[in-house]
């Protein structure tokens, strides 16, 4: 059986922390590396108890979330850090200062678990409504999107789903998933659900 995926927690509620607790402990694959409350005590526990991955709330202070991921990140780069919250320009600021991605941090444990262990694989991934939230953020300036991208993307940002939107554009929606995978792996990013 390979190494289970030591994860540690870094949210300033208690509730939080312990809801993750919970989802942590119902898996094999899953362990818990350590909590946090603040951003120091997680860029501590860090570098003392070596996690795979470091899930953070990104509202935490002391210092910021941001700052966290870059101090973990520079001290041990194989060390994943993953963000749950809903502050965009935090965690965008994130994912520029190495965070492999987010999660909402209404996302049931199932999903939870699933992103925990798709960011440990390697992969990046960003939850759907920082998804929407980001493809509308494109959608308004228009930047980097091909002119035929535009219009799904604009559709993504709405909140319609793959089928919604084949419908629209009078496509398969085998056809809107693949370009919406082309957009995503553009972006550096596995999109999941929420």
């Amino acid at each position: 059986m390979a190494e289970p995926i030591r994860v540690l927690i870094a949210f300033k509620d208690e509730e939080r922390r312990s809801r993750t607790k919970i989802a942590l402990q119902a898996e094999r694959d899953l362990c818990l590396a350590g909590e946090a409350a603040t951003g120091k005590e997680a860029a501590e526990l860090a570098a003392t108890h070596h996690p795979h991955l470091v899930l953070i709330d990104a509202g935490i202070e002391e210092p910021s979330s941001v700052e966290a991921c870059r101090t973990i990140r520079s001290a041990d780069p194989a060390v994943k850090v993953l963000l749950s919250g809903r502050r965009t320009a935090a965690l965008h600021a994130a994912i520029v200062a190495g965070a492999a991605g987010t999660v909402s941090p209404e996302a049931e444990a199932e999903a939870l678990r699933a992103t925990l262990r798709t960011v440990a694989s390697g992969s990046r991934c960003v939850d759907a409504e920082t998804v929407r939230s980001e493809t509308a953020r494109f959608a308004r300036s228009g930047a980097s999107l091909g002119r035929l991208d535009q219009p799904l993307v604009a559709m993504v940002a709405e909140g319609l789903r793959d089928d919604e939107i084949a419908v629209r554009l009078g496509v398969p929606e085998e056809a809107v998933q693949r370009q919406l995978r082309q957009i995503f792996q553009a972006l550096g990013v596995v999109p999941l659900a929420a």
